[in-house]
């Protein structure tokens, strides 16, 4: 395999439905691509090359009575999406709202963003845990691990709204008295059942940060009221993933993070 290939020429093998590049010699220039870093990196590239794999892996399973089956655009690009979490695990940079969060396995979009914790290197914690709240308390009796929150929070009044217990996961819904923030905690039973989670809104910024080893996803989104913004907050540790829903801007959520034990 050559070092590189235009863009043309991966168009021109999508057109003709032919390609003898295999599944990794694609996989190699997308990481090449991705190398060049975020600021260089060229998405429309990528999405060829995605468009690629999911070309040949629909040539590869789809047959009907010894022929190929044509597969239109539509179903390409879609099949592309899945198979950055299915396939190798890498997801491309997108564009929105003029702005990007810089990291492989983050998906973001104009209304939502999929972080790709199933593929992602899954942070263990090391920090000293806080154990003598209520609220690490609270967790522990239904059974969830890796228990690191901002600090603020321990000694915030707190009320379990939402609780569920099954072969999957331990789910916990919690709700802070003073109603500017409230928080999910999700433990999954194996690491099998790790998703994808989408976070939903009409994002203004977005940001990465790393704490205490952790890497950190803050959205901050337009809220009900036109005047006001949220920022979700995201993170997992083990099998524990964290959503925390903060109603203010991305940097006063960063502080509120930044104090995480």
């Amino acid at each position: 395999m050559k070092d590189n290939y235009k863009k043309k020429e991966l168009m021109q093998m999508i057109e003709s439905d032919f390609s003898n590049l295999s599944k990794d010699d694609i996989k190699k220039l997308i990481d090449k691509e991705l190398s060049k870093g975020a600021d260089k990196v060229d998405t429309d590239y990528i999405d060829l090359c995605f468009e690629l794999i999911s070309m040949k892996e629909s040539n590869d399973s789809v047959k009907h009575k010894g022929n190929k089956v044509k597969i239109s655009r539509m179903f390409l690009i879609a099949a592309a999406i899945a198979l950055l979490f299915s396939s190798i695990g890498l997801t491309a940079y997108a564009k929105a709202n003029n702005m990007k969060i810089t990291d492989v396995f983050v998906q973001l979009f104009s209304d939502h963003a999929t972080i790709d914790y199933k593929e992602k290197h899954k942070t263990e914690l090391t920090e000293e845990q806080i154990v003598d709240s209520e609220l690490y308390k609270t967790l522990s009796n239904y059974g969830i691990e890796n228990i690191m929150l901002p600090q603020e929070l321990y000694n915030m009044p707190f009320t379990v709204d939402y609780e569920n217990d099954d072969f999957t996961e331990t789910y916990i819904g919690i709700a802070f008295e003073d109603k500017t923030v409230d928080a999910t905690v999700r433990m999954y039973k194996d690491e099998k059942y790790v998703g994808n989670p989408d976070v939903m809104g009409d994002f203004t910024a977005s940001k990465k940060i790393i704490i205490n080893g952790v890497d950190v996803y803050l959205f901050e989104r337009n809220g009900d009221n036109p005047k006001e913004v949220n920022t979700s907050i995201s993170y997992m540790i083990g099998l524990t993933e964290y959503f925390i829903d903060y109603q203010g801007n991305i940097e006063n959520a960063e502080q509120l993070i930044n104090q995480m034990k």
